[in-house]
């Protein structure tokens, strides 16, 4: 396949995004599309994100949790408690196409930056709030977290061995899926804009993301009152997928039940075609009833080869197959690379260091700039718009 041409420009070039947000929901979202080209200015509270505090760092007050989700953005202070820090921001956000915050329920209002505030300032900016649960009533007003909104969203009860207690999933679904819903919230936002010629308000919560992430868990219980449980590796409605360990103590995930001929192929592979006319496995609805019995033959046969064995073995045969990767490993792997998810940024005191590239390849130039120092570039945005006033007179 020939690649277009590329484009001279990164997709959001020309758009100006101030991130008032912290932690994980707002900063992952303004950090891609930054990385698309937007202009995002960080504004942080003297103290600092408090996802700078925490453990491990890169640098004395530069985490690698904070790290991870602020690159391709200026920083700067300010105290929004104060008149100097609220004039600022009102400059700053009187030429913006965008703000974004993950406040709880009531500070936005109580700083004096609620959305019909800043749209009597600037018609055309768009606001986009991420909150834990709601943005009003008494759930407005709770502290949510990754793991509690996994725990309310029903996302841990279905993850975990079957005898084991409810498990969170390893990384942070939560929060990075309500990033990714409201950078989609805030392009959305930015068409209807552009269409009808005002800005408005959008909003996610990451709940209502876990929620919808649910897809079909979440269709079979409003259609067949299903309620899922905790089935470790396995997909529950498409036995025998799961993990099986190997012969090397490594394990292998295949997939056989969605297509017939992944079945056929799977059997094959597994030097057991006899499955093919077994009455107990024939269906998926089959196998769905007899799955211990299938996983105890299949757990018998993977244990006789080692890992790349059976990869080669359902590979050849077709059959959609991985070996379960440690992220060291995945980052090896060899599309990595070619498709630039590690890509490396310059730090101010000049060292560099790896990070996770961005998934949307979209043509234009692609640039990555290290997450700001607190308070890197405040002096910088501040001489700007001292310059802009005067300019205007």
């Amino acid at each position: 396949m020939t690649a277009p041409p590329r484009p001279d420009a990164a997709p959001l070039t020309g758009l100006k995004i101030i991130d008032l947000s912290h932690f994980i929901s707002g900063p992952f979202a303004t950090m891609l599309l930054g990385d698309l080209g937007a202009e995002v200015i960080k504004v942080e509270p003297p103290g600092g994100d408090p996802t700078r505090l925490i453990p491990p760092f890169i640098s004395e007050g530069n985490s690698t949790f904070y790290y991870s989700v602020n690159r391709n953005k200026r920083g700067i202070v300010l105290d929004l408690k104060s008149d100097p820090g609220k004039a600022a921001l009102r400059d700053l956000l009187a030429d913006a196409d965008v703000v974004v915050h993950n406040f709880r329920a009531g500070v936005i209002e109580r700083l004096g930056f609620d959305f019909t505030t800043l749209h009597a300032l600037n018609p055309k900016l768009v606001m986009c709030a991420v909150c834990g649960f709601d943005s009003v009533g008494p759930y407005g007003e709770l502290p949510a977290t990754d793991s509690l909104v996994q725990a309310i969203s029903g996302v841990m009860s279905i993850t975990g061995d079957p005898d084991g207690p409810p498990a969170r999933v390893g990384y942070q679904i939560g929060d990075t899926a309500g990033a990714l819903f409201a950078s989609v919230a805030i392009l959305a936002g930015l068409q209807a804009r552009n269409r009808d010629g005002t800005g408005r308000y959008v909003e996610v919560s990451i709940l209502d993301a876990q929620l919808s992430l649910l897809v079909w868990q979440a269709q079979d219980y409003f259609t067949h009152d299903i309620v899922y449980s905790r089935v470790g590796t396995r997909l529950a409605n498409m036995p025998p997928s799961r993990a099986y360990q190997c012969s090397d103590g490594r394990f292998v995930y295949a997939t056989p039940s969605a297509l017939p001929r992944w079945w056929s192929g799977y059997v094959n592979a597994l030097g057991r075609p006899d499955l093919l006319d077994d009455p107990r496995f024939r269906t998926i609805d089959d196998r769905r009833r007899h799955v211990v019995e299938l996983e105890r033959i299949i757990e018998d046969a993977f244990a006789k080869h080692d890992s790349d064995h059976w990869v080669t073995a359902f590979q050849r045969m077709g059959v959609p197959v991985a070996l379960v990767q440690t992220i060291d490993e995945a980052f090896a792997f060899p599309t990595v690379a070619r498709r630039e998810m590690i890509v490396e940024v310059e730090n101010a005191d000049g060292t560099r260091q790896r990070m996770v590239g961005n998934p949307i390849k979209a043509g234009g130039p692609a640039s990555f700039t290290a997450p700001p120092t607190l308070g890197q570039h405040t002096d910088e945005v501040l001489a700007e718009l001292a310059a802009r006033r005067a300019a205007a007179g």
